[in-house]
């Protein structure tokens, strides 16, 4: 049987990230490359949240998902890098809504 060549191209778009952070909304953009897959690509997510108390029984809540293609031998290591992007983001998240670092009020 004659062997098939696959043809990966790489190409590039434009991102746009919207966020509502305390009711104010933000919109980013930002020109990525995007990768070809050879063959049907796995999907790994991730899903990090936070509830914070902002007293008189009130609290905000931050919730980062990501999701990324990859090849399935490649899954534990993307999984990986999604959680410490997610954990990132989060954490940032939380400091804009406390005013402070790790969660803590300064």
């Amino acid at each position: 049987m004659p062997e098939k060549k696959i043809k990966i191209l790489q190409q590039e778009a434009i991102v746009e990230v919207t966020s509502t952070v305390l009711g104010k909304k933000a919109v980013k953009g930002k020109k990525i490359k995007v990768r070809a897959f050879a063959t049907d690509p796995a999907t790994v997510g991730v899903k990090y949240g936070v509830t914070i108390p902002t007293g008189d029984y009130a609290s905000a809540r931050v919730d980062v998902f990501l999701s990324a293609p990859c090849y399935k031998e490649e899954m534990v290591d993307v999984y990986k890098q999604l959680q410490g992007i997610a954990d990132t983001l989060v954490s940032a998240e939380v400091d804009k809504i406390t005013g402070g670092t790790d969660g803590k009020k300064t």
